[in-house]
């Protein structure tokens, strides 16, 4: 295969300062670097993750199908790891045999890089019982194997991973079905750290009313695994969002339901049911994104929120996911309609650090899905499939500095 890489060094768009572009941004004062590239790997190519590496490098999974857009990932997935610069360093093509999905990447302790996957349920069963959900790939890329790693909804970090699992098991005189939600914190090096055969009773001991409308059918993901090595666990039931703190010793710390009447700000059309995205902040507390934008304390507490942040008339059918800053700001990622992965145009919203809105930049030739991380230099990497306008899309891969600006795309 013919991967062609086409890279632009054009004009400086300053898109966050009001003030102006500089001519020169890598120079004594500044160490952040701008790039923007595109990668041209096959028909309709889109990125679903990215992560920076310890180089400061960045790590990216790509897909790429064989018809339009849609929800359903098909075609091949790619591995791309290019250096801080934008530039190729090495790229290969996934295994679809173990896995026929794959979702997330990064890079663990050791250097080298893990995938996440999963076989899709459907006409053609998986190959053989599956061991884990994890593929290890090696550092210069040579070899990939299948661990025994299960990560299921749980979430992973450099150092390890926190393992969410739901079993049941059945008890027939009388009949009786059984969840434990079973969770472990494990190291890459195969350690584990603690384990849970079932968490749920601890979390209710804290609070009875944790998602307890019906036991038999409670989704909980760990949301985050925060800095000290704990997680955070979210669960989500008929218009109200429940969160479980653990702590890095596997214990429950806290416990908070956001539920009708709990804030009057959370509540819109008398429904709480909007957030989606967590990530732990500057100051120890969380941020939660969705359809609005609210922060917590470290110990849950609500703090504030901003309601509606990307001001369209019909937040129900939109969500965005957030980003902290070094300097304590928010960005905030999306497209909007959700709903429409044809024509929903990707955005990027950057607000202050109680969630005002700073600005806006929508990117009308790109299409979503949308990825972004905030990068080691306090600027931030961001990524969208972008519209040729011959019927294909090239991943495009723009890093901006801290005060957003960027190197533009050529046409």
């Amino acid at each position: 295969m013919n991967f062609n890489i086409k890279k632009y060094y054009w004009f400086l768009l300053l898109l966050f300062l009001p003030n102006g572009c500089e001519d020169n941004i890598n120079n004594a004062e500044s160490s952040e670097t701008l790039f923007s590239v595109t990668f041209d790997i096959g028909k309709n190519d889109r990125v679903l993750d990215i992560e920076q590496t310890n180089d400061n490098g960045y790590i990216i999974l790509l897909n790429n199908q064989s018809s339009s857009l849609g929800p359903n990932h098909t075609g091949g997935y790619f591995l791309l790891k290019i250096d801080q610069n934008g530039i190729q360093k090495q790229i290969v093509e996934l295994d679809t045999i173990t896995f026929c999905v794959y979702t997330e990447a990064g890079q663990i302790i050791d250097g080298s890089y893990i995938v996440r996957g999963f076989y899709v349920t459907g006409d053609t069963p998986p190959p053989n019982i599956m061991p884990g959900d994890v593929l290890r790939i090696n550092y210069d890329f040579t070899n990939q194997i299948q661990n025994f790693e299960t990560i299921s909804k749980g979430k992973f970090n450099p150092n390890g991973y926190t393992s969410l699992r739901s079993e049941l098991s059945i008890i027939w005189d009388p009949f009786t079905s059984i969840i434990n939600h079973k969770m472990s914190n494990v190291l890459w090096t195969g350690d584990t750290l603690w384990a849970s055969d079932d968490i749920l009773p601890e979390i209710l001991t804290v609070d009875s009313n944790f998602s307890a409308y019906n036991q038999a059918s409670i989704h909980l993901d760990v949301a985050v695994i925060t800095d000290e090595g704990g997680c955070i666990l979210m669960g989500q039931n008929d218009g109200s969002l429940h969160l479980a703190k653990i702590n890095p010793e596997g214990n429950v710390e806290w416990v908070k339901i956001i539920e009708n009447g709990s804030y009057d700000e959370v509540n819109v059309d008398g429904n709480a049911f909007l957030f989606d995205h967590i990530e732990q902040t500057i100051d120890g507390g969380y941020i939660i994104s969705g359809a609005n934008l609210m922060k917590l304390s470290p110990q849950g507490e609500f703090e504030w929120i901003n309601e509606n942040p990307i001001e369209v008339d019909d937040i129900i059918n939109t969500d965005f996911d957030v980003r902290q800053m070094k300097d304590g700001s928010y960005l905030l990622a999306g497209y909007y309609p959700n709903n429409d992965l044809e024509n929903g145009v990707p955005y990027i919203i950057k607000t202050d650090n109680l969630g005002n809105v700073v600005s806006r930049v929508d990117f009308t030739d790109f299409l979503p899905p949308t990825r972004f991380e905030a990068t080691n230099d306090g600027g931030y990497i961001f990524s969208a499939s972008y519209d040729l306008g011959n019927g294909d899309t090239d991943v495009a891969i723009i890093k901006f500095d801290s005060d957003g600006r960027m190197l533009e795309l050529g046409n």
